[in-house]
């Protein structure tokens, strides 16, 4: 079984290291070694893409680009298709497939609001409080660094419970609070 970690390199620092040498190690038992950065990605934003077994098998160094989303399509389904991040992704590509005029997928599980096909989920209730999910397909660095700081609180969100939020915050490794929202109006049930 092959498996990717993206890692956040910004002007040669690995952002949130140690959580994703805890995933790797969860994933497959592989300890992660420290990693030299070549000179030519020493300045900028850039995804350190890991290709990895037992053994790191590829490294790339792609220049980050954000996407921009408006809206996302709920596909709910009833089994954690993706629980370690796997290199294959034909199970993610497939739920993809069904955004129809959607700019992404809102994936929920048992009706629980977990992920889309990149990102964790957090929702903004109405005094500012942040919630995610007990439940997701892929436990993100960035979600974990979040509970670890008591900066988001666990609480299942159903697909019913969506209008009650202000906002929908889609994290991860790249994305902090606020850098890419969704209004629970864009939101395609």
């Amino acid at each position: 079984m092959r498996y990717i970690e993206s890692i956040r390199l910004q002007d040669a620092e690995l952002i949130n290291y140690e959580y994703h040498r805890k995933r790797v190690y969860e994933s497959s038992g592989l300890i992660l070694p420290e990693i030299s950065i070549p000179r030519e990605y020493s300045k900028g934003l850039y995804k350190l893409r890991l290709v990895y077994s037992d053994k790191i098998e590829q490294i790339d160094y792609i220049r980050y680009e954000k996407r921009e989303l408006k809206r996302l399509k709920v596909i709910n389904i009833t089994e954690n298709i993706y629980p370690f991040k796997y290199e294959d992704r034909t199970k993610l590509e497939y739920l993809y497939s069904q955004k129809g005029i959607a700019d992404d997928i809102l994936i929920c599980i048992n009706n629980i609001c977990t992920d889309t096909s990149f990102t964790n989920i957090v929702f903004e209730d109405v005094n500012s409080a942040y919630y995610t999910s007990n439940t997701c397909l892929l436990k993100g660095t960035k979600r974990q660094s979040l509970l670890d700081n008591g900066l988001i609180k666990l609480r299942d969100i159903s697909i019913l419970s969506i209008p009650q939020y202000k906002r929908i915050h889609l994290i991860n490794a790249f994305l902090d609070l606020g850098d890419l929202v969704i209004s629970p109006l864009d939101i395609i049930l």
